[in-house]
């Protein structure tokens, strides 16, 4: 039987309009009402989840900040975690030079050093402003220490510091693909699967009583823990192989729980 269904949301769950199309609403009504717990897991903000949760009207688990956050649908508070400081300075100085878009988390709030057109358009994508502190990075402390830095452009040169900051930081930090224009920068053993990890063990849920479903390179590491793992379609190549299944929209993987739970409680 499957118990908990864990999906991310951009380009999964929502659409290009960062709205959740009626097909995926109904399908998770369905499901938490068929006894299938809901789990969030993207690289936004907690605060955006919560949004998402609220207007799903679906009792949601959430891992947020690619498993920095992880809070159950009651609040109750998991697992956290955030760069260490100095280290969280030496990697926002390595990238740079780049030229891209930045995006700072810190504990449940973005930061940007200054907010030009082009961060403004990043901005617009989020369900949540960015809050403008010039001294962001200065700022770092054990007390303001950044959970996630974010780079937002094009994709060939997104890989290429990619590839230059694991090869200068090794074991140092996660460098994941996101999204088709975004690379972030999380803490070293920080993903969406260590987090799934936290929520599975409060649960008392195994993993092969588990779906994922996900679009991106951050999902991967959910992939690793369950045999029960959907891709999108349209996903990358490297994505699509690492997944059991793959599925047009949320609502068929969905379809597939209902008919799985179905036929395992007619055994």
């Amino acid at each position: 039987m499957i118990k908990l269904f864990v999906t991310d949301l951009d380009g999964t769950l929502l659409d290009d309009d960062k709205q959740v199309p009626e097909k995926n609403r109904q399908a998770l009504r369905e499901l938490a009402e068929a006894g299938v717990e809901v789990c969030l897991a993207s690289g936004r903000m907690h605060g955006e989840l919560t949004t998402i949760t609220d207007d799903l009207r679906v009792a949601c688990h959430r891992i947020s900040q690619n498993g920095s956050f992880v809070y159950t649908c009651e609040e109750k508070l998991l697992h956290s975690d955030a760069f260490e400081p100095e280290l969280a300075k030496r990697l926002y100085a390595a990238a740079r030079h780049y030229g891209f878009v930045e995006m700072i988390s810190v504990g449940q709030t973005i930061y940007t050093p200054n907010k030009s057109e082009a961060t403004k358009k990043i901005e617009a994508r989020m369900l949540m402003p960015f809050e403008v502190k010039s001294d962001v990075v200065e700022s770092f402390a054990s007390d303001f220490a950044p959970c996630k830095l974010s780079y937002f452009g094009e994709m060939d040169r997104l890989r290429e510091m990619q590839a230059a900051i694991r090869e200068a930081f090794p074991g140092e930090v996660e460098v994941v693909v996101s999204d088709v224009d975004c690379v972030d920068f999380m803490p070293i053993h920080v993903s969406k699967g260590v987090g799934l990890g936290f929520l599975l063990k409060e649960l008392g849920v195994k993993p092969e009583e588990t779906v994922v479903i996900g679009d991106s390179f951050n999902d991967l590491s959910m992939f690793t823990l369950t045999p029960h793992s959907f891709v999108m379609a349209h996903s990358d190549a490297d994505v699509r192989k690492r997944a059991s299944r793959e599925a047009d929209s949320v609502a068929e993987a969905v379809e597939w729980v209902l008919q799985a739970n179905a036929t395992a409680g007619v055994r």
